[in-house]
């Protein structure tokens, strides 16, 4: 990856104000309507998948200290802190589209999740079919998942909506946890 071409402003920017930018352009085709899918096959999660591994990277170019560091240490970054940075920058996004909607239907009838830039889910009702991936049928999957999915509501959607995370305190959130992860 190539670091990013920034606005010639007239001023140097600040890293957070860099980074500020680098998520608005990860963020660029983010549907504020993503279709809430009744039923998800494993081929449309590895789409969705294979286009999210390349957003921590993107936005980790943003910073200068991150360009300047050799191959195996931006690796050992990328791979240290993906699912955090995915789960967070997409609780963060659901938060910000659907806000107090999600607080006002309990979480064991309602867990929507933005998944990708078209598409959300909701853990509770949506059917996911990954027969192809695994012998377990939809119902074990769903008692497997479920739990750690409420839980993640309750613990960074909930406070994320409560206070109205803005996108700068997102930015600064996901820099320390790259960053302190690898550090």
């Amino acid at each position: 990856l190539q670091p990013p071409i920034l606005p010639i402003l007239g001023i140097r920017m600040t890293l957070i104000q860099r980074m500020l930018l680098g998520l608005q352009h990860l963020r660029r085709n983010q549907n504020m309507q993503p279709e809430i899918v009744s039923s998800l096959s494993a081929a449309r999660c590895k789409s969705g998948w294979d286009g999210q591994l390349t957003r921590m990277p993107e936005w980790a170019m943003y910073c200068e200290e991150f360009v300047g560091l050799p191959a195996d240490q931006k690796l050992a970054v990328y791979k240290g802190c993906l699912k955090s940075f995915f789960r967070l920058e997409r609780f963060h996004i659901t938060a910000k589209i659907f806000g107090k909607k999600i607080l006002e239907k309990s979480f064991d009838k309602s867990l929507v999740f933005v998944l990708t830039d078209e598409v959300a889910v909701d853990f509770v009702t949506t059917v996911f079919d990954f027969s192809l991936l695994t012998d377990y049928d939809q119902g074990d999957i769903k008692k497997m998942h479920l739990p750690f999915y409420y839980r993640f509501m309750q613990t960074i959607a909930r406070p994320m909506i409560e206070l109205k995370v803005t996108d700068t305190e997102l930015v600064f959130t996901l820099a320390q946890l790259v960053w302190h992860l690898e550090g």
